[in-house]
C-alpha cells in the first residue's frame, strides 16, 4: 500500500481473501479480474505455457485492472463473485462460483455491463462408488444434454450443477431401456430406423 497507493484499497480486500472462489465471496472478483489480467497478457504473448517469473509491477497492473473494472460497473471492489460471474444458457444468467486453477475450475470472458460469463471449466461429471451391491453412478452436466434450445434438457441440470449436486443414473442397460423415453439411433433418421 506504500508502495502502490492507488491500489491501497485493493491490497486490502485482497489481503481480507480466504482464498475460496466461491459464488457468495466477496474479495473473490477482484482476485479473478486481476488473474485474467494476467493470463489474457501472457496469451496475447504466447508465453501461457511457459514457466514466467513475473515482475511486481506486472500484478499491480493486473490489480489496477480489476480494480477499474469493480468500481466502474459495480461501485465498489468487494461484491459477491456471482454477482459478476454468471451461467449463462440462452436468455437464462445464474450467479456461478469458481476461478482459474482451484478444484471448481471455471474461466470466464467478457459478457456484458461488466459481467463475466463463464466459458470453460468443469462441464460433465461422474461419480462411481463401487459397492459389494453394484456401481453407484451419479453425474452432472452444467448444462442439460442437449444443444437444442427446444429441447427439454437443454438446460435441465443447469440448477443442479450451479448447487454442487448430482443426478443418479444407472449402467443397467435392461434398466436403461425400460426407462427409455424414446429409443433411436443417432445416425439414422427415426422413419428409416423403422424400415430397418
Amino acid at each position: 500500500p506504500v508502495k502502490y497507493p492507488h491500489l491501497k484499497e485493493s491490497i486490502e480486500v485482497l489481503s481480507r481473501w480466504n482464498r475460496s472462489s466461491d459464488v457468495k465471496n466477496k474479495q473473490a472478483a477482484l482476485a479473478v479480474l486481476s488473474l485474467q489480467y494476467i493470463v489474457s497478457k501472457l496469451l496475447e504473448k504466447g508465453r501461457l505455457d511457459k514457466m514466467n517469473v513475473l515482475p511486481e509491477a506486472f500484478y499491480a497492473k493486473s490489480l489496477a485492472y480489476a480494480q477499474k473494472h469493480l468500481k466502474k460497473h459495480f461501485g465498489k471492489l468487494e461484491i459477491e463473485l456471482g454477482e459478476m460471474q454468471k451461467h449463462v444458457r440462452g436468455k437464462v444468467e445464474k450467479p456461478i462460483g469458481g476461478m482459474p486453477e482451484v478444484l471448481a475450475t471455471i474461466y470466464s470472458e467478457k459478457y456484458k455491463k461488466g459481467k463475466m460469463q463463464s466459458k470453460l471449466g468443469e462441464s460433465y461429471i461422474q461419480y462411481i462408488e463401487y459397492t459389494p451391491e453394484g456401481l453407484v453412478v451419479k453425474t452432472i452436466n452444467c448444462y442439460g444434454a442437449s444443444t437444442h434450445e427446444d429441447s427439454p434438457h437443454y438446460m435441465d441440470q443447469m440448477d443442479l450443477y450451479l448447487n454442487h449436486e448430482m443426478k443418479e443414473m444407472t449402467m443397467d442397460r435392461e434398466k436403461v431401456f425400460q426407462e427409455a423415453k424414446r429409443i433411436y439411433h443417432p445416425g439414422i433418421a427415426e422413419d428409416n430406423l423403422a424400415k430397418q
